[in-house]
């Protein structure tokens, strides 16, 4: 409702003809490391009511912004690589005017994912209380022990790359912000996995000398 009132101002102020400027990331939080799709879904979801509510040609079009620092003097959040599954979701719903189940399908076939989200599979509720189902430990813990086995290789592929585009301080930020807690996470998962799997200690006979001979 507040953007159809300022397109219908800037109209009477003699500008028939106006621009817009969304985000597709780089605006949801000055620390984000990686885009929340739907939200960005719902901002251009409500500008292409905007641009339904004024006369045909007063929306010239819509810029795509995304944010990499909020200031100078803040950390770097969501670089492009990560803005990309938004950036395509936000430009097929422009394009086709909504993002129903088809389009979704043609934006996840054609970035090669399975989901535009991320989702978390075991709750730090549980992993808290080692309530954790020995069926889900025997799915997850193998792909864990996968990902960080290829995390040393694919920490130096980033950084090699990075630098290709950034100052080595940025490059540092960056991982130090992005990469390596993520690490720290994930080493952390696979040790509350293995502790759930371990099998208990025996218990000790009541009464009896633990330095005694059997």
């Amino acid at each position: 409702h507040g953007k159809v009132l300022l397109m219908q101002k800037y109209r009477r102020c003699g500008f028939p003809r106006l621009w817009a400027a969304s985000a597709f990331k780089g605006a949801t939080g000055p620390s984000q490391a990686v885009p929340p799709v739907e939200h960005h879904l719902r901002n251009h979801v409500q500008w292409l009511q905007v641009a339904g509510s004024g006369p045909t040609d007063s929306l010239q079009g819509i810029i795509l912004t995304g944010w990499q620092r909020y200031d100078h003097y803040s950390v770097l959040c969501e670089l492009l690589p990560a803005g990309v599954p938004s950036l395509a979701a936000c430009l097929q719903l422009l394009l086709r005017g909504g993002f129903d189940e088809d389009v979704k399908a043609k934006v996840e076939n054609l970035l090669g994912i399975s989901s535009l989200e991320i989702t978390d599979a075991v709750s730090p509720y549980h992993r808290r209380r080692k309530l954790i189902h020995p069926v889900m430990v025997q799915h997850i813990q193998p792909a864990v022990l996968s990902l960080l086995a290829q995390w040393s290789t694919l920490v130096q592929e980033l950084e090699a790359a990075l630098q290709l585009a950034f100052y080595p301080d940025a490059v540092e930020e960056w991982l130090e912000e992005n990469v390596h807690p993520s690490l720290q996470q994930l080493q952390a998962l696979l040790q509350d996995l293995s502790e759930v799997s371990a099998p208990p200690l025996p218990p000790t006979s009541p009464g009896r000398d633990a330095a005694q001979d059997p």
